[in-house]
């Protein structure tokens, strides 16, 4: 119901009855990061594991908790436990991978994504994420490889093809941009952005007059976001 300080008073009841209830640490910490109050939600994820528990999804928990407050040491450490502790846990080498991007150590954040992918090649984060790694490395083929592979998975998530455009755009294929987001617009898929993204990517190629058709488009559609 997404009501997290209900579920907090709850959990702190559960927690009140019994302390070493690591059920109740552990939903506690899960609310306080839904309402991203990250320090506390790792001292009760921290807690739980004081309380016999051991469970690689924990120190994933604690580890993004670290990403967000930007807290990269921290948060690698808690990866590596993680995997430690389940070397089959895809999102702890996804999340490894991310610590490595930011970085700038884009060989090991590589390694780690491929073998997040290799555990569960059906999460679109993951290659949504490597798709992006390659373009920071300059290596189109393998970008539009992760990026395609992302679409066929996800293909209602506008974020993805209007990622997958810009990346197109970065590499000199901006025609190929703009026919898939048209192509996008043609299945059915509204949102005003991939107008705007359109006419901006026919004025950089020159073909003003259709490059105004989309612009007076997306103003139509939604003006305010010009």
């Amino acid at each position: 119901l997404d009501q997290y300080e209900n579920a907090i008073d709850a959990f702190e009841y559960c927690i009140a009855i019994d302390e070493y209830n690591s059920m109740g640490h552990l939903g506690k910490g899960n609310s306080l990061v839904e309402l991203k109050r990250y320090d506390e939600a790792i001292a009760f994820y921290k807690q739980a594991l004081e309380n016999d528990i051991t469970d690689a999804e924990v120190y994933c928990n604690i580890a993004e908790c670290y990403e967000r407050l930007n807290n990269l040491n921290s948060a690698k450490y808690h990866y590596l436990k993680a995997i430690k502790l389940d070397k089959q846990l895809p999102d702890a080498f996804y999340g490894l991978g991310v610590i490595y991007k930011k970085q700038g150590r884009y060989r090991e954040s590589e390694k780690n994504f491929l073998k997040a992918i290799d555990l569960d090649g059906f999460e679109c984060l993951f290659h949504i994420e490597l798709g992006e790694l390659y373009l920071l490395m300059d290596k189109k083929d393998l970008c539009f490889q992760h990026y395609d592979k992302a679409l066929e998975i996800d293909q209602t998530t506008s974020e993805i093809a209007l990622d997958y455009a810009q990346a197109m755009v970065h590499f000199d294929e901006t025609e190929h941009a703009v026919t898939l987001l048209k192509e996008r617009l043609e299945k059915g898929d509204a949102d005003h952005r991939f107008l705007y993204r359109i006419s901006s990517y026919l004025f950089h190629l020159g073909t003003y007059e259709p490059a105004y058709h989309f612009l007076h488009q997306a103003l139509e559609e939604n003006p305010k976001a010009f």
